[in-house]
């Protein structure tokens, strides 16, 4: 089984510059998902993330992916992670308008 080792989640304008960087690296999040029962039937948004490219959520979409979040924090058992998951949620929760959240995989 491959470990993704970083996946970076950065907030973006419409040119593409960078207006936030967020502490959590989502490959936690990205390596957890295997181990989650029918996780592209759950977690569509989430599993949708490239762990080796570029991944851009909009406004619309953004709130789909802290939806999943919410809902894989509440199966797991793992309270190290559950708190990462917050931080992302909060992350992407704090999105406005014509602002973009980027997934860049390694």
């Amino acid at each position: 089984k491959i470990m993704v080792q970083h996946v970076g989640i950065k907030r973006i304008n419409e040119t593409g510059a960078i207006l936030e960087n967020c502490e959590v690296n989502f490959a936690i999040i990205i390596n957890l998902l295997p181990q989650v029962k029918d996780n592209k039937l759950l977690f569509p948004w989430i599993t949708s993330v490239d762990p080796y490219g570029d991944t851009i959520f909009n406004r619309t979409q953004t709130p789909i992916v802290v939806e999943e979040l919410k809902k894989l924090k509440n199966i797991i058992n793992r309270e190290d992670i559950k708190k990462e998951i917050e931080n992302v949620m909060v992350f992407l929760e704090n999105s406005g308008v014509h602002e973009y959240i980027k997934f860049i995989g390694d």
